[in-house]
């Protein structure tokens, strides 16, 4: 990781605008060849953003469904749209899938209702209990 250190103007002389803007810039660089720094930073930024992907994250890793089948979350939960994706190469292997998702069915429409806040779950994820 990289040290951060306060923006200083160098000695005799007061901060500039460009001497700002090469800073700004040299961090937004760091930042865009870093996902991992923009993605800690997110988190120390949303932590109740983080704790809600983490939790729904973990519910779906509970279905233990099969490798074709993929549920995924909206970017940053910007939507409350649960997307579901099926790959399959035969017929028999997705009426496989087809039929792991119906036997899901109950645990996939839980996560769904989660999203929206429904089932339980307020928007802040706080039981209503």
């Amino acid at each position: 990781m990289l040290p951060i250190r306060e923006i200083e103007p160098p000695r005799g002389r007061s901060a500039k605008k460009e001497d700002l803007a090469f800073e700004i810039r040299f961090f937004e660089g760091i930042a865009r060849r870093d996902p991992a720094f923009i993605e800690a930073l997110r988190k120390i930024r949303f932590p109740r953003l983080n704790e809600a992907v983490d939790r729904l994250s973990a519910e779906i890793a509970a279905l233990k469904l099969p490798s074709g089948i993929r549920v995924e979350l909206p970017k940053d939960l910007g939507s409350d749209e649960l997307m579901i994706r099926v790959s399959a190469r035969t017929g028999r292997e997705l009426e496989k899938l087809i039929d792991a998702l119906a036997a899901k069915k109950s645990g996939l429409v839980r996560i769904a209702k989660m999203m929206g806040g429904q089932d339980g779950y307020d928007d802040d994820g706080s039981d209503d209990e």
